[in-house]
């Protein structure tokens, strides 16, 4: 069951950096223009720390919120750009209302002016959230075996000049 949960995570990081790859390379906004690491990084965290707040406190057994990334990825078609790239996951108490908390979280971000939510299911069927800012953030948030509440994220783009080779962001 656990090689299980590494796989379906591993496969919707993929299918979300593949989705977000293609969506920076479009966006007309967020190209990168007074953005930096840092503030990328500050936004990132704080959009997946507000996402979390939608779960009851008494549910939370612990969360995971890496502050750093032995990687950045390059923006296509924008280039020296790049996004910084996290995973924040939350277990969670068996019995917690997992639509509840994605229909707020939805409904929150809705009614935020440049952002869009978009639902859908993961390979195995597990219902999945996609958050996008029009300046080319974009989370996906799910509920996987566990239950483990994961937010992958990617930053909007900014310039990378003199970022490369370090170990890490």
């Amino acid at each position: 069951m656990h090689t299980t949960r590494i796989v379906v995570i591993s496969v919707a990081i993929a299918a979300t950096v593949a989705l977000v790859a293609t969506v920076a390379g479009c966006a007309t906004a967020g190209d990168g223009t007074g953005s930096t690491l840092a503030k990328a990084k500050q936004t990132t965290l704080s959009v997946e720390t507000k996402m979390a707040s939608f779960i009851p406190k008494a549910s939370i057994i612990s969360v995971n919120q890496p502050k750093q990334s032995k990687v950045l990825f390059p923006c296509l078609h924008k280039e020296n750009q790049s996004y910084w790239p996290s995973t924040m996951t939350v277990s969670v108490k068996s019995g917690v209302d997992q639509g509840a908390i994605l229909d707020a979280i939805g409904a929150y971000w809705t009614n935020k002016s440049g952002w869009s939510v978009s639902n859908s299911a993961a390979p195995d069927g597990t219902p999945t959230m996609s958050v996008v800012s029009k300046s080319g953030y974009n989370f996906t948030a799910e509920f996987a075996q566990g239950p483990v509440f994961t937010v992958t994220a990617l930053s909007e783009c900014f310039p990378s000049a003199g970022l490369s080779g370090k170990s890490s962001y």
